[in-house]
Order: C-alpha cells, then structure tokens, then sequence
C-alpha cells in the first residue's frame, strides 16, 4: 500500500471522531433545556437557557418521515434521520455542514408510534409554507 495512503489514515479517522463528538456535544447540551412542542402544522423547539429563551420550529412538510424507536418503559423516540442514500442525495439543501445534519428528535415520548403517525398524516394535509 502506498505511505502517503497509510499516513493520511489517523487523520481521516480523527476527522471522523471529532465530527461524531461534535454532534454529541451539541445533542447533550440541549437535552437539558430544550422542550418540544408538536402542533398540527409543525415542529416547535423552546431552549431555555440562562441568556434567554429561543424558539425554533419545522414545517412538517420539510421533515422526511418520521421513524419511531420503540423503548421497554411505555415511551419511544420519534426522528427524521434519513437513509444513507436518501442522506447523501439531499446533501445540496442542508443548511448545517454535510459531514453532521441535526434533525428533530422528540425523545421519551409517550406512544411514539401515534405521535409519529400523525406527523405524517398532518405532514400529507398541511401545505407547503413558503
């Protein structure tokens, strides 16, 4: 194999495990101080945070379908990550850098499954905003 290919190798590895870490970082440090709300045309993401309080939202008909995990205690985890392909295909409309899209996650939600339901039931109703 060739040195150049062999040595470029630690640095992709460290690239990757910074982006991944990254990621973490900001998930963990909304965990605390985010709260979502679901309404019937869309996402709203309150953080409130000692410097104030932020509000975000997503139309659902700019999210992918919703997929749900299931957990043993009676709550679920309702998100829109995307496939590979679909993820790769949709690359030129993020807004964030390629290498990491934050999606909506709601988490600990009782009855994920019927939450994610009607998301993409009101998702398939509610209009394109623009």
């Amino acid at each position: 194999m060739d040195p150049v290919v062999v040595a470029l190798w630690p640095s992709f590895f460290g690239v990757v495990l910074a982006l991944i870490s990254e990621r973490n970082r900001q998930r963990k440090a909304l965990l605390g101080v985010l709260t979502c709300l679901v309404t019937d045309r869309r996402l709203v993401f309150v953080a409130d945070r000692p410097g104030g309080i932020e509000f975000r939202w997503v139309w659902f008909p700019d999210l992918p379908e919703p997929r749900v995990r299931d957990h043993a205690d009676g709550t679920g985890t309702v998100d829109f990550h995307p496939t590979l392909s679909e993820w790769l295909r949709d690359q030129k409309f993020r807004a964030q850098p390629s290498a990491y899209p934050m999606l909506p996650e709601l988490m600990a939600v009782r009855d994920a499954a019927r939450v994610a339901d009607l998301i993409a039931r009101n998702a398939r109703r509610t209009p394109a905003v623009g």
